[in-house]
């Protein structure tokens, strides 16, 4: 018995310490995935606009060259 009670203070170290390492995996896993979902949805955001921007130069271009053309 004595070896029962020195182990269970042991054994709940040890359980504690296992649930703050499952905890901490938990929630790296976690951010990990919010930030990679984050990161793709800023990627897409961030494609469109120069995408945008493009679309936008070809129309300056056309004016310009319609200005060009009046002259």
């Amino acid at each position: 018995m004595p070896y029962g009670r020195r182990l269970t203070p042991l054994a709940r170290l040890l359980v504690a310490g296992v649930a703050f390492l499952v905890m901490l995996i938990v929630v790296a896993v976690v951010f990990f995935v919010v930030v990679v979902s984050t990161g793709v949805n800023s990627g897409a955001e961030v494609s469109n606009p120069p995408a945008s921007v493009q679309t936008v130069q070809p129309s300056p271009s056309a004016v310009t060259g319609g200005w060009t053309y009046g002259d």
